[in-house]
């Protein structure tokens, strides 16, 4: 089991993984990024699909590869791209709406998940990303659980009752689930 979390986490490293987009507002928004462990990678955003006149950050990814980027000052209700990238090496893009101003008159679609599984494998579940994504919710909220690591599970020794004994299976899963394809859909809605 270390030795497959080992090639995971070897894997895992090379190159950038994921990125999101969360805590929107009206004139706000922050860019969380999964990529190699203390990496520097670069953030930009753009409500021109060519990167003109971009906003840009530079981020040191965390040992464990994760970043952030906030953004203020942003226009409301306006379609923004974003991109991460590594020069010359990988990059990741999407894009997000900004919501209205709060004296604006309109209506929004919200969309709610809950409970998703535990585990390396997409649960049953999964499908149901491609349906909210098609709906195109300006806020989505995830209220149930991603997984349940204090539960005992099949595949670790029957004496693991511990969160914190398994941290590296917990975060391996996470990580996996993480970039499923499904949920990156949602994101870039």
């Amino acid at each position: 089991m270390r030795t497959l979390l080992l090639l995971l986490a070897v894997a895992w490293a090379q190159g950038l993984q994921s990125a999101f987009i969360g805590s929107v507002t009206d004139t706000s928004a922050r860019l969380q990024v999964l990529g190699p462990p203390s990496a520097t990678v670069e953030v930009q955003i753009s409500p021109n699909p060519t990167f003109s006149s971009a906003i840009s950050q530079n981020i040191i990814l965390s040992p464990e590869g994760f970043g952030r980027a906030d953004f203020s000052s942003l226009s409301p209700n306006t379609r923004y791209f974003w991109r991460v990238f590594r020069p010359g090496v990988d990059t990741l893009q999407g894009t997000f709406q900004t919501f209205p101003s709060p004296t604006a008159k309109t209506y929004l679609k919200f969309a709610f998940g809950s409970c998703q599984a535990f585990g390396y494998n997409p649960p049953a579940s999964e499908p149901i990303f491609q349906v909210i994504a098609q709906d195109t919710p300006r806020l989505f909220i995830q209220c149930g659980d991603w997984g349940y690591p204090d539960l005992r599970y099949n595949r670790l020794p029957r004496d693991s009752t511990t969160f914190a004994q398994w941290w590296d299976t917990i975060l391996t899963a996470y990580q996996v689930r993480y970039r499923g394809t499904d949920i990156q859909r949602l994101f870039q809605v």
